[in-house]
């Protein structure tokens, strides 16, 4: 199974900390050009570990979400 660019979390060659330091040079130009960053770190398998993979995504596009 094929990876897409942005999921490079565990190929070869790209690392945790290439990301966290995009994060925070994201943050560091958010601070110095005054506007807010929001960050949402989901982990989807746990969020939606319920629900299939077409229902999952029929779910988010309703924006139709379950709150235990």
């Amino acid at each position: 199974m094929s990876e897409s660019p942005s999921q490079v979390g565990s190929l070869r060659n790209y690392s945790t900390l290439n990301h966290i330091n995009v994060l925070k040079q994201i943050t560091e130009k958010s601070a110095e050009y005054n506007f807010p960053v929001y960050v949402a770190l989901i982990d989807y398998k746990k969020a939606f570990d319920g629900w299939s993979g077409p229902q999952c995504g029929q779910h988010l596009q309703k924006g139709m979400f379950i709150h235990n």
